[in-house]
């Protein structure tokens, strides 16, 4: 299997500087998060809000100044998802990802407690709230998060440094490199508190360049999507099955964590197959 960047040979004619739009989106995501979360009923839902916010703000700025909706070509919907060499890629950044945070974990010392952690991440409040948060981070989170940090933020930055550096067309060249990193950075920021150097950091780091590689080596947002959703889905599975303790969990919330991989396929090609349909 060729390691190849499937990215450089449908470059876009987007500007390195459209990278700046999806760190835009996180402040306003937050803002109107915030101001939402005042309001009865709707507090509960600024999970799925945010990424929703994120990805609308940053495809309308994007179609705002190149005067045109993102194609399925520039965003990565025009290439089939699952050929032998893409479910193969997917497969092994999850082990080698997985890997490392095994071995970050063994280095540092550092245990979780899984009931502590079930607290923490939002879960035991009441059904309609695990629910949300269950779709917002195995599903939503997958879809929306990779429009937005590799559809648009990687896709720009590798794109308008390869009109700077045309023959560093390679995975290891440097526009590919310099967007793994910068989005891999990016991703780290709304997810971790404390933005020190720590175990946690490091295992974002790794998780976003994985995800990054996948896009970069298959060329589809499907796959990306996909390959996040397998993350997301093995660690809230986990947690799940671990950290419920006497807390009973509706099993709509375990068949949405086990079955989230398959049903951001499925929206993925859906979303392909419209964007074929429409021609866009």
């Amino acid at each position: 299997m060729k390691i190849k960047n499937m990215l450089s040979e449908k470059s876009t004619n987007w500007k390195i500087w459209y990278a700046i739009f999806p760190f835009l989106s996180m402040l306003v995501a937050s803002f109107f998060v915030s101001f939402l979360s005042g309001i009865n009923g709707v507090a509960q839902l600024s999970p799925l809000l945010q990424f929703i916010i994120m990805a609308v703000f940053s495809l309308g700025c994007v179609t705002l100044i190149s005067k045109k909706f993102p194609t399925s070509m520039d965003l990565g919907f025009d290439t089939k998802t699952l050929s032998k060499r893409n479910v193969i890629i997917i497969l092994s950044v999850f082990v080698i990802t997985h890997l490392s945070f095994f071995f970050l974990s063994k280095i540092s010392g550092i245990t979780t407690d899984a009931k502590a952690e079930f607290t923490n991440t939002g879960f035991g409040n009441n059904s309609f709230s695990d629910l949300i948060l269950i779709i917002s981070t195995v599903i939503f989170a997958p879809i929306f998060e990779e429009i937005v940090y590799r559809g648009i933020m990687l896709r720009s930055i590798h794109d308008g440094m390869l009109k700077h550096f045309p023959k560093s067309k390679s995975i290891f060249g440097l526009p590919a490199i310099t967007a793994i990193t910068i989005t891999a950075i990016a991703f780290i920021l709304p997810h971790v508190a404390n933005l020190s150097i720590n175990v946690m950091t490091l295992a974002y780091f790794i998780t976003s360049a994985g995800f990054s590689v996948v896009y970069l080596l298959t060329g589809s947002m499907v796959a990306a999507m996909v390959s996040h959703s397998l993350q997301s889905a093995y660690a809230f599975s986990n947690l799940l099955i671990y950290g419920h303790g006497d807390y009973k969990l509706s099993p709509i919330i375990y068949l949405i964590s086990f079955g989230a991989p398959v049903i951001v396929f499925v929206i993925g090609e859906v979303i392909r197959k419209l964007y074929n349909k429409f021609k866009l």
